[in-house]
């Protein structure tokens, strides 16, 4: 069964440091760092796949973006919301997302 998880309270306390390690895990780079707040990741088996990464959960549309980095992940792993979201909070990251150049 396929969900989208709108919740703004679970999607607040998504981790940006655990939405990064469970896109390491998985094989994604990042490949872009925008305006200090973001990461651009792309998967290695598909080029064309992308996700934006939030890095700060202070910002007003941070549950937003997580939904929108958990809606692309299920479209382009073909697995569900529900899964991804149950792995990035089993994350053992608990290091700060590093937000640096791309190189």
């Amino acid at each position: 069964m396929k969900v989208d998880i709108r919740d703004a309270d679970t999607l607040k306390a998504v981790r940006p440091s655990d939405m990064a390690a469970y896109l390491r895990a998985r094989g994604w780079i990042q490949v872009a760092f925008v305006n200090g707040r973001a990461g651009i990741w792309r998967w290695h088996d598909r080029p064309d796949a992308e996700v934006l990464l939030p890095g700060d959960r202070a910002v007003a549309d941070f549950p937003a973006r997580v939904a929108d980095v958990l809606y692309s992940l299920a479209a382009i792993e073909d697995r569900s919301q529900l899964e991804i979201l149950l792995d990035i909070s089993q994350s053992e990251s608990h290091m700060p997302v590093s937000m640096s150049s791309a190189s």
